[in-house]
């Protein structure tokens, strides 16, 4: 029970700090400022999130001081990432063959599908020619088979004339 009250503690102080931290977003940036933000860098909205926080909690020294210790940290941003580079720099050429032959092979399977389309045209002119041969076909064999199912009546239909002349005479 102390544990269920205790997280419901800490959520509505998350809430409240959250709701402030956006209430101080709104100030800084206004309100379409703010959205337009969100809509595009929403990362850099949770940045700020952290952010704002440890700048409203600081001195006036601290605060003073934070443009030289941003510039540090940015300095040693790109000293890691120069370095990173420097000892990944194998791995970024060979991604770049990689990714320079998969896209001369997706040109080329591209060109060989354009190739066989041009081939294939043709065929799918003779496909829907000979469909349309073959439809007539097939409605004919039903005419033909429906009087080979009726050549018996058929038959004796035709050799009534003749018996009756039998018949008669």
């Amino acid at each position: 029970m102390a544990k269920t009250s205790d997280l419901e503690l800490f959520e509505r102080a998350y809430r409240r700090r959250s709701s402030a931290d956006d209430a101080l977003l709104k100030q800084v940036f206004g309100e379409e400022g703010l959205e337009a933000l969100v809509a595009s860098k929403s990362g850099l909205l949770e940045t700020a999130r952290t952010y704002f926080p440890h700048l409203t909690s600081s001195t006036y020294e601290r605060l003073c001081r934070e443009p030289d210790s941003l510039q540090l940290e940015k300095a040693r941003c790109e000293r890691e990432m120069e370095q990173l580079a420097v000892q990944n720099y194998g791995a970024f050429i060979g991604s770049a063959k990689v990714t320079q032959a998969v896209r001369s092979e997706v040109v080329d399977i591209q060109r060989q599908l354009e190739e066989m389309g041009d081939i294939l045209a043709p065929i799918q002119e003779d496909i829907q020619e000979f469909q349309t041969f073959s439809s007539g076909l097939v409605t004919r064999r039903a005419a033909l088979r429906n009087v080979l199912q009726q050549h018996g009546s058929l038959l004796e239909l035709l050799e009534l004339p003749q018996l009756l002349d039998a018949s008669i005479r």
